[in-house]
């Protein structure tokens, strides 16, 4: 016997009469705009650990619910969390079918700011700023100003990078504003003081920092996704693009789907885009950069694509010009 129930509004009561134990809670969630079955929903009844989440299509079943009030909730990052009462009081077996349960996405919301040196008061320019958790990035213009926007109206941690300035992590509670645009202000950067030097082991690495420029430097700042040939040797492969995919977390050269990244070989565009040229043994180092912005400004070419860029550094030329 099954009943059908209309969604009520959040936090809400509804009641089910009948006699019984333990009812099983079926249901489909959708997107609220699209009607598109949504995958990968979390759903659970709060306080319990009876929890499941919805299938390809949108499905999903709460067995064990027990009789009396319950609090249910869906959540799926990008959404609104959903979450109402049910009344449930019916005969063992028995199935509690909710119908459809549309999420609405959160609500998309952008803010800007300025960058000035703490010092002086002046602008700066050419600063990264981003939420690195949405992998929304920018830089400052001539004027130190900076925009972000599509972002989750949620807690965010927003990161200030410059060279010759201290890194700097500001948090930014978009949860309950109800506009689509803040402005921060002014967010101060500190200068790093080039007179106090902390102490610095120099290892001698041949040539390595000429052919391989800025590696080290922009994998301590955290620009990009950077794979050392100590990672690659770890593990057991045999492509490079299986090297790209499970420690780059990105699917790129022929016969790759969708947007392109763009591939640079020793330093150079490769004609090609075939990673699988190169053999995993014979790489020095990797890096990977998601998106236009987070693309430093030595590879930035006309027809830079929107995925991002990948660039190889190979052994051979690492290793090119050592005594």
């Amino acid at each position: 016997m099954r009943h059908i129930l209309l969604i009520p509004l959040l936090l809400c009561w509804q009641s089910v009469a009948a006699v019984g134990q333990t009812p099983a809670l079926t249901g489909t969630v959708t997107d609220s705009l699209s009607g598109r079955p949504l995958a990968g929903v979390a759903v659970a009844i709060y306080h319990s650990n009876i929890s499941t989440r919805t299938d390809a299509t949108g499905e999903f079943r709460l067995d064990g619910v027990g009789t009396g009030e319950q609090l249910i909730t869906f959540f799926q990052r990008g959404y609104r969390i959903l979450a109402f009462r049910l009344r449930l009081d019916l005969e063992a077996g028995d199935d509690v079918f909710l119908g459809t349960i549309a999420l609405a996405r959160s609500r998309a919301v952008g803010y800007g700011g300025f960058v000035t040196d703490s010092a002086t008061g002046q602008p700066v320019a050419n600063v990264r700023v981003g939420v690195p958790d949405q992998d929304r990035w920018t830089s400052t213009d001539s004027s130190g100003r900076f925009d972000l926007r599509d972002l989750e109206g949620r807690m965010h941690t927003l990161v200030v990078q410059r060279i010759g300035y201290r890194s700097a992590a500001v948090s930014v509670d978009l949860t309950d504003t109800q506009d689509s645009w803040v402005e921060l202000g002014r967010l101060s950067v500190a200068a790093v003081d080039a007179t106090v030097l902390e102490d610095v082991t120099v290892t001698a690495e041949g040539r390595q920092s000429m052919v391989m420029p800025d590696f080290e430097r922009l994998k301590r700042v955290g620009s990009g996704r950077f794979i050392t040939a100590r990672d690659i040797e770890s593990l057991s492969v045999q492509t490079t693009s299986d090297v790209l995919r499970r420690l780059g977390g990105v699917y790129a050269g022929n016969g790759a789907q969708g947007c392109q990244y763009q591939i640079f070989i020793d330093g150079t565009r490769s004609s090609t885009g075939d990673v699988n040229m190169i053999q995993p043994h014979a790489i020095a180092g990797i890096e990977v950069y998601r998106g236009p912005a987070s693309i430093p400004i030595r590879y930035q070419t006309p027809g830079n694509t929107g995925c991002g860029l990948v660039a190889i550094w190979t052994k051979d030329a690492a290793n090119r010009g050592r005594p």
